[in-house]
């Protein structure tokens, strides 16, 4: 459909090769992807807060310092809140603004660009030597104004969240990477898929590339 075959680019210029901390993105707090996608899955919804340390900013390719504030970050994800890396009156800036272009775009294509994405490749470019993030994982997310400062988190329904596709024929393609997924069949548990194992297959696919990872780090964005 047209959401999915969004998700084919070989550009940099595109999020699905080089996403970043935008205007129309924001961080997620979660130190455990696995278990916030596990509660995606059971229906949860969750309200976005802004960081709670003014003095730390948090950055996408560092998984480690999200995880060095686990024990709060958890505290409220069980209470269905996810702090952000942004401050508050950035955060709500941030989220009217994309749930704006959000809606316009699915009125004028009747697709939603709105995604979660799970998990991030950083990976270093041939041509230029940057180094870039790619996502994982997309989910087809919501974002609903619930009253003037409070914006909710969910899952769309009836929508399948999908693997990045490009980052994956870039690999295959550009450094002769073939992934150990299965594009038709993902690892899955109980609940969805099974982000742990994607993950470390994924490791495995890019142990050999310098200054290659897994960031295990959540963005929400267009």
């Amino acid at each position: 459909d047209q959401w999915e075959r969004r998700l084919l680019s070989t550009s940099t210029r595109s999020a699905l090769l080089n996403e970043k901390v935008k205007s129309t993105s924001v961080l997620i707090l979660h130190p455990e992807l696995e278990s916030l996608e596990d509660s995606l899955q059971n229906g949860k919804k969750f309200s976005l807060l802004a960081n709670p340390y003014t003095n730390v900013t948090f950055k996408l390719q560092d998984d480690s310092s999200i995880k060095n504030y686990s024990e709060i970050f958890l505290q409220k994800a069980a209470d269905h809140k996810l702090f952000t890396g942004e401050d508050e009156k950035d955060l709500l800036k941030k989220l009217r603004q994309i749930s704006r272009k959000a809606q316009a775009e699915q009125s004028e294509t009747g697709v939603n660009p709105l995604f979660l994405s799970l998990g991030h490749i950083e990976w270093t470019d041939k041509v230029d030597a940057m180094s870039y993030c790619a996502p994982i994982l997309l989910y087809p997310v919501s974002l609903a104004n619930k009253s003037k400062n409070e914006f909710v988190l969910t899952l769309r329904d009836g929508e399948e969240p999908q693997l990045n596709y490009s980052i994956f024929e870039k690999m295959a393609n550009e450094f002769s990477i073939n992934t150990s997924l299965d594009y038709e069949r993902l690892p899955s548990d109980g609940h969805g898929l099974d982000i742990r194992r994607i993950f470390q297959l994924v490791k495995h696919d890019i142990e050999r590339m310098p200054k290659w990872r897994v960031c295990e780090s959540c963005l929400l964005g267009l």
